[in-house]
């Protein structure tokens, strides 16, 4: 009977240690295949961080000349078009340097997001104004809703599909057309031409003497 519970126990300590015997072993013959994957695997992520830090120089001379040409208010769209990089590439940057300074976000549905950075140059319109703003976020719409030109912004294909009051596919066919431009600004309500900029997959508004 004493012989019977010796065997059960050592059977029992045997399932504990047969896994743990089996991993040691993998692990033992594995190592340098496990090693490889991880130098791989952060090898590959100080390459994405050294990419981004010198895709990041190169948008910065565009994002410091839009702060100060448009006081500290500026969108996606405004960074893709100065700096020729892809929207998503623009977005991506303005967030990083929103949780860097702290700026103000604010939704414009469709359009998008406005990035909001407090400079020096903002406060000193605020400070100039005979009538100061109330608080942050109000400066913050009405340069918004006060755009510099008389022209729209650059809009996604949905955006001047419903402006021209044509279908989204129309567009899809006729934007590489070299009569785009025409036939956009016969269609537009303000007489205003269009041109396809495929690098930031938008629409602008061709510039007319």
């Amino acid at each position: 009977m004493t012989g019977q519970v010796i065997d059960r126990s050592t059977a029992s300590i045997l399932i504990l240690i047969i896994p743990f015997a089996l991993l040691v072993v993998f692990l033992y013959s594995a190592w340098p295949i496990l090693l490889g994957i991880v130098a791989i695997a952060l090898a590959l992520q100080f390459w994405q961080q050294y990419q981004w830090k010198m895709m990041g120089d190169k948008i910065n001379p565009a994002f410091n000349a839009l702060l100060k040409e448009n006081k500290g208010c500026l969108t996606a769209v405004d960074l893709s078009l100065r700096s020729e990089f892809p929207l998503g590439v623009a977005q991506r940057f303005l967030e990083q340097r929103a949780n860097d300074y702290g700026a103000k976000r604010q939704q414009l549905g469709e359009q998008g997001t406005a990035y909001y950075f407090l400079t020096a140059s903002a406060l000193g319109a605020i400070f100039a104004d005979s009538e100061p703003v109330a608080d942050f976020e109000a400066l913050s719409r009405e340069a918004i809703a006060s755009p510099t030109t008389s022209q729209p912004t650059a809009l996604i294909q949905a955006e001047l599909a419903k402006r021209l009051d044509v279908h989204s596919g129309t567009l899809t066919k006729r934007k590489s057309d070299p009569s785009f431009g025409e036939w956009s600004r016969q269609k537009d309500p303000d007489g205003i031409a269009w041109q396809y900029a495929p690098k930031q997959k938008l629409f602008i508004p061709v510039e007319t003497a």
